[in-house]
């Protein structure tokens, strides 16, 4: 991203994305902004949102970066999770 999602450019950047990879992503923030005022809602919602995304790609084919992930401390993977690619059905 080029923006901070706390810019207006960020926001609208960040829901141009959502929008292309799941279409209605827009539609169902604005909808779900209705009226509210409350400082950070926009960002959890497109949070929120950036999320659910995400787990739609439960079952597709996942990759990591870094491919071999290092363990942090507490045994935990240091790791992003993306599909590989953007399919139908995925």
């Amino acid at each position: 991203m080029k923006h901070s999602k706390k810019t207006e450019e960020g926001f609208r950047e960040r829901l141009e994305v959502l929008d292309k990879i799941r279409p209605g992503s827009i539609e169902i923030v604005r909808k779900s902004m209705g009226k509210r005022k409350r400082v950070g809602f926009r960002d959890d919602l497109v949070d929120a949102l950036a999320l659910a995304v995400a787990a739609s790609f439960a079952a597709c084919s996942l990759a990591t970066l870094p491919a071999v992930p290092e363990v942090d401390s507490k045994g935990l993977r240091m790791e992003m999770v993306y599909p590989q690619g953007l399919t139908a059905g995925c």
